[in-house]
Formats: C-alpha cells, structure tokens, sequence
C-alpha cells in the first residue's frame, strides 16, 4: 500500500488542496524504501490532485530524432508533431494520431529530412523537385517503404503548391506560388 507515500507527498504541500505534480512524486520516490511511486501516483491522479508534468516518452524520441536539423526546420516539424499528437479543428481538420503511426511517418521522412537539410534552413526552401527526387522512381517501391512515402504522401498535403505541412493550410509551409 502507498499510504505512507500519500502522507509524505500531502505534509510536503506549500498549499493544501494544491495540484501534485508528477515529477515531485517521483523525487520522492528516489528515497530508498520510501513508497510506491507508481501507486501513489495513481491514487493522485484518482483523487484529481496530480498534474502530470512528466515528459512523455513520443516527445523525448521526436527530439533527439530532429535535433541535428536546422532550427526553422525543427520549428515547422514540431508543429506537424503537435498536429499529429493533439489534432486539429481547423481546416484541413486531424484527427490525433497513434504514437506508433507519428513514429513510423517520421521516422521514413528523416532520410528526405536530413538530405534536404544540406541544402535548406526550412520546409518553406523544398520545391516539388526536391520532393519529387527523393521519391522512389517505382510507384510499387513507394507504396511499400522508403523515404518517399513519407515525404510525397505523410508530412506534405495541403493541396497548395509545393510541401506543406497536412492540417495547417493557415501555416502552410510550402512555397507560395
């Protein structure tokens, strides 16, 4: 039971009543023998008092996957990053996206990614024969794997002119024409 753990995280309290956060839990739970961290995170969470400002595991990968892009790319990406995670309600409307399905797209649009970033600081710089020369020659080969499917059909849909991030036509990251 974790009834000495709620104890020390309550008495620890500046303001009584006050969200928990997540984080001062596990401090505490570095302490040999103190509690159970993970159940008495779950009863925090169940009586409504945490505040889970715990770094999630997708968003820790996206950044040291992007980190040795230029920062304008970064920017654009983490914005897609935050539309695939979170959703968006404004046209082109997304829905949120399943970790494995944003690790997967990103993860086949890096190679493009990185051999656009020797010669580009933004998403904003790729013409459609950048994106058009790291696309497979062979419809078959893109359909099946490789950077192409990615970059031509994942991250780039707009509908305007050139690359532009899916869901975000109101900052479209593509060139204007």
């Amino acid at each position: 039971m974790s009834a000495g753990g709620l104890r020390i995280v309550l008495a620890l309290q500046e303001t009584p009543g006050a969200r928990i956060k997540a984080s001062d839990i596990l401090l505490l739970g570095q302490v040999p023998g103190a509690f159970q961290v993970a159940r008495t995170i779950e009863i925090v969470e169940l009586a409504g008092m945490l505040d889970d400002d715990r770094i999630s595991a997708i968003v820790t990968w996206f950044d040291t996957k992007i980190t040795d892009l230029p920062g304008p790319m970064q920017e654009e990406l983490r914005l897609w990053f935050e539309v695939m995670r979170h959703g968006s309600t404004t046209p082109t409307r997304r829905r949120p996206r399943n970790e494995g399905t944003i690790r997967m797209k990103l993860s086949r649009a890096l190679p493009a990614l990185h051999r656009w970033a020797g010669q580009h600081t933004s998403l904003r710089e790729i013409s459609k024969d950048d994106v058009l020369a790291v696309l497979p020659a062979s419809r078959t080969t893109r359909g099946v794997s490789g950077p192409g499917r990615a970059a031509g059909d994942s991250l780039w849909s707009c509908g305007a002119p050139g690359p532009c991030v899916k869901g975000l036509q109101e900052r479209c990251v593509g060139p204007q024409v």
